[in-house]
């Protein structure tokens, strides 16, 4: 891989008004050439006594940007840091150069900026055991076939002998079985790429049996100084800990699979970055909310999208109800934000449930529909008039609305009996809902009284449905060996502005009395 060439011009430039030091491939101390030590101020601080001062929570930070600076000589490596100063806390900015490759520098050089002070952070707040200490690590200088030339560092920590008792050892023979196949390939990599740096990570087992998680950065500089170099420190608590993650999201994900509902969480972007098997089936194992919002039913969702944007918003819960399936099926979700810490300030991810309450909602709507219907007749009662009507006015549709009453029904029940009587009720219920359209509504009042409620019937039209309706109970109902025939006086209104239902159908009600009044009475309505 090409090496960037930096000039003494281009590192001046870099380095004035910093704070400046030059390490070798080991981190020890090196002289800096003149021009740098003449704009910048160089200081002699050891490795260990820079991290000393770093809070423990960056360490992580600034030994990956040294690596990764001796990885990829000539490219700057830049990481922001908290340090403590003269009594006090900045936020410091330290780029790291590796110029090993060139003569005239032949150090790593690092530079350190003040961008300012800032409150004194917390220390990391200890769990169980744990210690914040400088991360344990160590260099090595190994041969083309992988025996330790030199170790420095940490090596007690690490191999659980001396750097001295290490020296003449194999790499791999120290390596756990299992991890031999992946080092090995790795190796073979790292010989056939002079210059290019691998990482990987893998247990050391110790003389006492133990075993360490350690993760390498390996380059191969044969060429130049004539050994493998490997950069390794100690990760046997991340590893401890991503164990635990992975076992708790497997009781998670067990959790989750044993409930009756769909269990999901969305990252900020919409990604449906985890599910159960039942929003599979529930959802088509969408992948991303906006796959959720093309199953639903046109309506619902500017719902959904309110929901979510509530429960991004607030944290909270938010639930909302919307069908698929061409609303054959009825989902209810349960929504709520969660900061995603881990990511862009401001994010907000969204975990919820999906429910099937198709059930629920059919049976809520049966009881609903029982509720607001006539048991006998099977007609609106005056619950369902009084409902439709109120929706016709409070959206200014044009509605006709007939109250009718029967005449001389009270005969029915006194000479056949109130059976007989229902019979009656219930045919003239029947051929009524017949002579209207689908949309109509027809409804008992109560006894003998219909009521017709008639949506968007042009004005002028009023006789028409009214014979319709008369021609409808013209012909004579069977009564077991007898005939009823049925009169009805009817009254006809519409509603008008400022009426409510309960308006529009007392002066339904009133019509209807004046035209019993003035209707010219025929035959008895009973005929033998």
């Amino acid at each position: 891989m090409p090496r960037r060439e930096w000039t003494m011009e281009q590192l001046v430039a870099l380095v004035d008004g910093s704070v400046v030091v030059g390490r070798d491939h080991r981190a020890r101390l090196v002289p800096l050439p003149r021009p740098l030590t003449e704009v910048a101020e160089p200081t002699a601080r050891e490795w260990k006594t820079h991290l000393t001062k770093d809070h423990p929570s960056d360490f992580g930070a600034a030994v990956d940007s040294w690596w990764h600076a001796l990885a990829t000589p000539g490219e700057p490596q830049t990481v922001r840091l908290r340090r403590e100063l003269d009594g006090g806390w900045f936020e410091v900015e330290v780029t790291s150069v590796n110029l090993l490759h060139q003569d005239e520098f032949g150090c790593v050089v690092t530079s350190s900026r003040r961008l300012g002070e800032i409150e004194a952070p917390p220390r990391p707040k200890p769990d169980d055991d744990a210690r914040f200490e400088a991360p344990q690590s160590i260099i090595q200088h190994l041969d083309e076939i992988g025996t330790i030339l030199r170790t420095d560092g940490d090596v007690e920590h690490v191999f659980g002998t001396s750097a001295e008792d290490l020296c003449g050892e194999t790499m791999l023979d120290l390596l756990h079985p299992h991890d031999l196949d992946a080092a090995v390939a790795m190796w073979l990599e790292i010989l056939r790429s002079p210059e290019r740096a691998r990482n990987i990570q893998h247990r050391i087992v110790r003389p006492d049996g133990s075993t360490l998680w350690i993760q390498s950065t390996v380059m191969n500089r044969l060429a130049t100084t004539g050994t493998i170099l490997s950069m390794s420190h100690d990760i046997s608590a991340g590893r401890a800990k991503e164990a635990a993650l992975a076992s708790s999201e497997q009781e998670l994900r067990f959790l989750t699979e044993v409930v009756p509902v769909a269990v999901f969480r969305a990252d900020a972007a919409g990604n449906v970055v985890f599910a159960n098997t039942r929003w599979g089936t529930l959802l088509e194992d969408a992948e991303t909310l906006d796959e959720v919002l093309a199953l639903l039913e046109k309506g619902d969702g500017a719902r959904f999208r309110r929901a979510l944007g509530n429960a991004r918003e607030t944290g909270g819960t938010t639930t909302c109800r919307v069908r698929i399936d061409e609303g054959e099926r009825h989902l209810e979700f349960r929504l709520q934000g969660v900061a995603d810490h881990a990511h862009v300030e401001g994010d907000v991810d969204v975990i919820g449930t999906v429910d099937d309450v198709t059930s629920a909602v059919i049976q809520t709507f049966e009881l609903q529909a029982s509720a607001e219907r006539d048991p006998l007749t099977g007609l609106a009662n005056r619950r369902g008039l009084s409902r439709t009507l109120e929706a016709a006015v409070v959206g200014a549709r044009p509605a006709l609305v007939l109250f009718g009453d029967l005449d001389d029904f009270k005969r029915v029940n006194d000479d056949w009996g109130h059976e007989a009587g229902d019979l009656v009720l219930t045919a003239i219920g029947h051929r009524l809902r017949d002579a209207v359209r689908p949309g109509d509504v027809v409804g008992r009042w109560g006894g003998d009284e219909f009521v017709v409620v008639c949506l968007d019937v042009v004005a002028g039209h009023e006789a028409e449905v009214i014979n319709r309706l008369h021609d409808a109970l013209a012909e004579p109902i069977e009564v077991g060996d007898d005939t009823y025939q049925a009169h009805v006086s009817m009254g006809a209104v519409r509603p008008e502005p400022g009426d409510d239902a309960e308006a529009v159908l007392r002066r339904a009600d009133t019509a209807m009395y004046e035209a019993k009044r003035s209707r010219h009475r025929g035959a008895d309505p009973i005929e033998q």
